[in-house]
């Protein structure tokens, strides 16, 4: 439904998208218990009702005046603000300043996700390469098991070990 909407160009909030969509599935569903159901033809009364009382005159003008008392009030406050803008910016002592709350924590936080990552990443690659070395036939072997195989395994669980203190530290 939202790849037909999208080719012709038709833009609608999401909600509405996620509304018929549900209405679809219910009505599937209900189909399937009761083939005569039709869900549109059920929910009219509703909708008419909604609709009518939306688009009633008593809203519209509530609805108008509301937005026309809030647009009122701000006019007023318009050009003093304005105008102390424009002083300042005459007078060069306009400023723009920003702050930045906790950002050495999110920094850290930042770095210490990035080296928990390139672990994983890293473990990732050390379990593969492990897995095709122990199958291979290839290399020096300790009885039956390949001396790099057992090596891998050795630092895939140094990994794990390093991996699970740094989760659990914080």
């Amino acid at each position: 439904m939202k790849d037909v909407l999208k080719d012709n160009r038709l833009y609608m909030p999401d909600y509405f998208y996620l509304l018929f969509k549900g209405i679809g599935l219910i009505e599937g569903v209900g189909r399937t218990i009761n083939p005569d159901l039709d869900v549109v033809k059920s929910l009219h009364p509703y909708t008419r009702k909604i609709f009518v009382k939306k688009i009633s005159p008593k809203n519209l003008m509530k609805t108008g005046m509301d937005r026309m008392l809030m647009f009122t009030d701000n006019v007023d406050e318009i050009p003093k603000e304005l105008r102390s803008v424009l002083q300042k910016l005459d007078e060069n002592k306009f400023t723009v300043s920003s702050e930045i709350k906790n950002i050495e924590k999110t920094n850290q936080l930042i770095k210490s996700s990035i080296v928990n990552l390139i672990l994983a990443m890293v473990l990732g690659a050390n379990i593969i390469a492990t897995a095709i070395v122990f199958v291979s036939e290839a290399g020096p072997r300790i009885g039956e098991l390949s001396l790099v195989a057992i090596l891998g395994f050795i630092f895939f669980f140094f990994l794990i070990v390093v991996i699970l203190l740094r989760i659990t530290r914080k």
